[in-house]
């Protein structure tokens, strides 16, 4: 999973680690900007935010992964009215890594965004975040990216081998369902599971105020895991506990298994029940 270019620079950047740290950050915002000038965006799309301002969102194949891990990458530049001046950069990784769920290792695919702002002197300048796209929005716009490219999308392939063992040799098979359900007030989803999801919904119907539809059920033989892995996967959309703040995309993945490995692999047969409702999202859109 390391590029050639990596293997270029990577000399470069040991230098550079061992000689002072910040020297280091220095070559990686240098590089940042010669890169996005050098070539070319695979993908270009649109974010609109709340308070209506247009962002373009350029979207470039990063040249190199962390050493030493399975890693997925990509470089976003986010500019407003076509002035590049004053962008701010984002380093999209997705990173396969170990979560512990019931006392066991297991791996799966969680997204780290590194976000940094336009700066005379070298590039670009590490920020916390862009004062107006969220993280969620982001992220949202590089799914429907990928989903056009899945040629550049490893993330539903099968790793397992001896460090990252499957799924069903770690846990217990046991049937049960996960559930989809929405409440009509906040359009936020609740993802949940339950031998007897009927029985669950009527539950949650009764102990809550405001108005709620069952939007479906998924069987699954290793759902006590997988619905972990699920709430791990939209954590970045989390509303509420157990509520998220998904978009029509979001579940029509989930109901499609369209979701990166392993979930994709243990999701079972789709009982649908209600349609959902209408969800006001961003605005992203191909270019």
């Amino acid at each position: 999973m390391i590029s050639i270019e990596y293997n270029l620079l990577d000399p470069y950047r040991k230098v550079n680690q061992r000689a002072y740290a910040r020297i280091h950050s220095h070559f990686n915002y240098w590089h940042y900007r010669e890169y996005i000038n050098q070539e070319i965006p695979f993908y270009t799309g649109i974010i609109t935010t709340d308070t209506a301002a247009t962002f373009n969102i350029d979207v470039y194949r990063a040249n190199w992964s962390p050493q030493g891990s399975i890693s997925l990458s990509f470089y976003c530049l986010i500019y407003k009215n076509g002035d590049k001046s004053k962008s701010y950069f984002v380093e999209v990784r997705y990173n396969y890594q170990d979560i512990i769920i019931r006392k066991e290792k297991l791996y799966h695919w969680i997204p780290k965004l590194f976000w940094y702002k336009t700066n005379s002197d070298f590039g670009f300048t590490n920020v916390d975040n862009h004062p107006l796209i969220s993280e969620s929005e982001l992220l949202e716009l590089m799914e429907q990216c990928l989903e056009l490219h899945r040629d550049l999308d490893y993330r539903f392939l099968n790793f397992d081998n001896v460090k990252c063992p499957p799924l069903a040799s770690l846990y217990t098979k046991k049937s049960s369902f996960h559930y989809l359900i929405q409440c009509e007030t906040t359009n936020t989803i609740k993802i949940g599971r339950a031998a007897t999801p009927l029985k669950r919904f009527s539950q949650i119907d009764s102990d809550t105020a405001t108005k709620i539809r069952l939007i479906a059920t998924i069987q699954n033989d290793y759902a006590i895991v997988v619905d972990e892995l699920l709430k791990q996967h939209f954590i970045h959309k989390c509303y509420k506990k157990e509520w998220f703040s998904l978009t029509k995309a979001d579940v029509d993945r989930i109901l499609s298994k369209n979701l990166p490995y392993p979930i994709n692999q243990f999701l079972g047969q789709v009982d649908l029940y209600n349609p959902l409702l209408s969800i006001d999202t961003p605005t992203s859109q191909k270019v």
